[in-house]
């Protein structure tokens, strides 16, 4: 079934179609309507139509198509002509939408690498982020432990417990407050 227009002239209805698929695939441009009314005068030449077909449905919308209309409506429609010149410098105009469409394309791709980045360092951030505060909890955690007075030991590596003397205890508790001062927020 056709689209329906409001009522025109075929050349119009096809050069608006025309400047609409223009529009949504280069967005609004510099110089895009002088491109589209370009594009709108020179289909309006006589010697390269198409054939469509006109006709009112009965709510009375006026319809144009490609292909006949529906055996109901066969005694209203009528073949019209529409213009499909080719204007002089369309090859200029197709290079400017081309270049512009290519601009456009180089910018999102621009944008979505630039955001991409943007994210990949965001969660690099909070991983080292999440990893610091674990490590500043357990260095708390055990500056608690040095605190408290217990006795402790620590193990070497052939599982051999030592008990911990005071300077060793002294020199963890200082070791402790030099990384929470570099390293861990208050």
């Amino acid at each position: 079934m056709g689209r329906t227009f409001p009522t025109r002239t075929p050349s119009a209805v096809f050069g608006l179609i025309v400047g609409k698929i223009l529009h949504q695939l280069v967005g609004n441009p510099p110089g895009f309507m002088a491109l589209a009314l370009t594009g709108m005068i020179g289909l309006s030449s006589p010697a390269l139509a198409q054939s469509f077909y006109k006709w009112v449905d009965a709510a009375g919308a006026t319809h144009y198509s490609h292909t006949p209309p529906p055996a109901s409506q066969t005694k209203a429609a009528k073949k019209v002509k529409v213009d499909t010149h080719t204007p002089v410098d369309s090859a200029a105009a197709s290079q400017r939408v081309a270049a512009w469409e290519k601009a456009r394309l180089a910018s999102d791709a621009a944008s979505d690498k630039a955001k991409a980045d943007k994210s990949v360092a965001s969660a690099k951030d909070q991983a080292n982020r999440q990893q610091n505060t674990a490590a500043c909890n357990q260095i708390h955690a055990n500056q608690a432990l040095i605190d408290s007075g217990r006795r402790l030991s620590t193990t070497d590596s052939s599982g051999t417990r030592t008990p911990m003397t005071e300077a060793q205890k002294q020199q963890m508790s200082q070791q402790n407050a030099r990384t929470l001062a570099e390293s861990c927020p208050k």
